[in-house]
This record gives structure tokens, C-alpha cells and sequence, in this order.
């Protein structure tokens, strides 16, 4: 399963990660990214309109590591 920088266009990041956890097979695997908010946005005092919810780079291997 790929979800290439999805994630930050929703708040429900608990959410997609259970679905994703059903839905994945025990043998399959998860291509996730997001981009870095530090970098992505406050580095580049960049705000993307889009981005509802963006996440920091351990924010988003917390929110990984919880579902491994």
C-alpha cells in the first residue's frame, strides 16, 4: 500500500493508520510519507492551504511506530 503525502490533508491521522492496519495484510507493506513541517513550512514560512493537519518529523514516527 502507498500513501505518498496524503496524511496531511486530513486531522484523522489515528484513523487512517487503523484502517490501513485492517486492511494491510500481515505479510504487506506500507510506503508512507509526509512532509516535514519544520522544513516544509516554518524553515520556508511556507503555508500550504491544502495541509490541514502537518506533522513533525517525530510526530509522524510516533504516530508509525504506534501501529507497527
Amino acid at each position: 500500500m502507498i500513501s505518498f503525502e496524503t496524511i496531511e490533508h486530513h486531522d484523522e491521522h489515528e484513523q487512517m493508520m487503523k484502517e490501513i492496519k485492517r486492511v494491510l495484510k500481515p505479510s504487506g507493506l506500507l510506503i508512507i510519507s509526509s512532509p516535514d513541517k519544520k522544513n516544509y513550512s516554518e524553515d520556508a514560512n511556507y503555508t500550504n492551504p491544502y495541509h490541514v493537519k502537518e506533522l513533525y518529523l517525530d510526530e509522524f514516527k510516533s504516530l508509525i511506530g504506534n501501529f507497527l
